[in-house]
């Protein structure tokens, strides 16, 4: 059961990590075209 709700834990810890860094990568590519933000 421990090792069952470590390996849940850690999945679900990847799974954010890639979204957040995608999310992070398609806002610098929204921003690249205008120059940068609030220029």
């Amino acid at each position: 059961m421990r090792l069952y709700l470590l390996f849940f834990v850690e999945v679900r810890t990847s799974l954010l990590e890639r979204k957040l860094v995608l999310e992070y990568s398609s806002l610098e590519l929204n921003w690249q075209p205008h120059g940068g933000f609030g220029q």
